[in-house]
């Protein structure tokens, strides 16, 4: 993904616009932060660059579409035939955007507008809930603009996000020094995927880990204060040396105490959650992923439907019903595959539902709580990661008694 195609984005423009921007990332980009709309522009930019433009006209005869006439005093190139599509306005989907970068990231998610043009605070880093701020300038004059308002408004300790360092100068600089604030340019921290998706090229938590508050950073000799024990009825909580709550014993503990006693080792939902309710086991043999495919096979599987039923859930609420139809094709296909072979991914999908929802349901009572649950509860979104794969990537000097 070449970052600096992004830099300076319309709000809004033709398909054709976008396709001679985006060139070869146009799909994964339009997966990514495009919304297609059902207004058509006036004008489109000549694809050999020959003109200033070409106006769009309705053709009413012929089966109907469109043409672009050059409207150059003195032409330079011959009409465009332009299919409807081509003509269709693409809005930039900045919040979509925002978010599926906080996600790559380990942050929980925001989307607050931060003042200054096209600058939104996306995301909140680790127990402190340092801000993470993306903004996408189209010219320096913008850029630094951004980083003294974002400055002024978080005044230390925050990361700033652009899709390129190009406008990055020695008083921008100085200014984020001086607020003990990090600036990343998306081009060396991420990279699109074909799929429209996104990938951390290098951790975030090692990235970020300069610009934390003191108070945030981990501390040595403090692995003990990290506890999640059961007593009696409850559970007894200590995050990182505050003071100690209590939680009620449920399944959704119970499968939080598993994963964080165990950091780094992915388990499937499936033999999590017979891990914690082996009663289940009879009922719901795992015949659904051991047969003629082998395990690693049908996990990669598995993944591929998380994944895509996490963005499928995002073009739905997003309203893009193309996109959202086009993942459940899919979705099929693999789900296909899986039985073509012998499987069947109901008991995984099962699985997935049930230790899910448990483990949110802690989560939101989590962070509806005091400031010692909430900095717990922002932990877990950041380092649990959930789906047919569950996973607790412990950060370093986070051990738990």
């Amino acid at each position: 993904m070449n970052w600096k195609r992004m830099e300076g984005a319309p709000e809004a423009a033709s398909a054709l616009a976008w396709r001679l921007r985006l060139e070869q990332d146009f799909q994964p980009v339009a997966t990514l932060a495009l919304r297609r709309t059902e207004r058509e522009v006036r004008w489109v930019p000549c694809p050999d660059g020959c003109c200033g433009g070409h106006r769009v006209v309705p053709v009413r005869q012929g089966g109907g579409g469109f043409v672009g006439v050059c409207d150059d005093d003195e032409p330079m190139c011959e009409d465009l035939n332009l299919p409807a599509e081509l003509v269709r306005v693409w809005d930039m989907d900045f919040a979509r955007l925002g978010r599926a970068v906080a996600r790559v990231l380990g942050c929980a998610a925001r989307d607050d507008e931060m003042g200054p043009s096209r600058t939104w605070q996306i995301g909140a880093f680790g127990a402190a809930g340092m801000p993470v701020v993306l903004t996408m300038p189209r010219e320096a004059a913008e850029f630094r603009q951004a980083v003294a308002e974002v400055t002024l408004r978080l005044r230390e300790h925050f990361i700033l996000l652009a899709p390129t360092s190009r406008f990055m100068d020695a008083t921008c600089h100085g200014i984020l020094k001086t607020a003990k604030a990090g600036f990343l340019d998306l081009g060396s921290l991420l990279t699109l995927e074909a799929d429209g998706s996104l990938r951390a090229l290098r951790p975030a938590a090692e990235l970020f880990a300069p610009y934390l508050p003191a108070t945030a950073a981990p501390v040595a000799g403090r692995e003990a204060g990290n506890v999640f024990a059961k007593s009696g009825s409850v559970w007894n909580v200590t995050f990182d040396g505050r003071r100690t709550f209590h939680l009620r014993d449920t399944l959704g503990a119970e499968y939080l105490h598993y994963l964080l006693h165990h950091p780094g080792e992915s388990i499937s939902a499936y033999d999590l959650e017979m891990a914690i309710r082996p009663e289940k086991r009879a009922a719901r043999p795992k015949d659904s992923v051991q047969h003629t495919l082998d395990a690693d096979a049908v996990r990669d599987y598995l993944r591929q439907l998380d994944r895509l039923r996490s963005r499928r859930d995002e073009a739905a609420e997003d309203g893009d019903l193309a996109a959202a139809d086009r993942i459940d094709g899919e979705m099929e296909a693999i789900e296909g595959e899986l039985r073509k072979n012998g499987q069947a991914p109901d008991a995984g999908e099962r699985s997935r539902g049930n230790v899910s929802k448990a483990v949110a349901a802690v989560q939101q009572r989590l962070l509806k709580g005091d400031e010692n649950e909430q900095a717990f509860g922002e932990h877990l979104e950041q380092f649990i990661s959930m789906g047919y794969e569950c996973l607790y990537r412990q950060p370093r000097g986070n051990s738990w008694g």
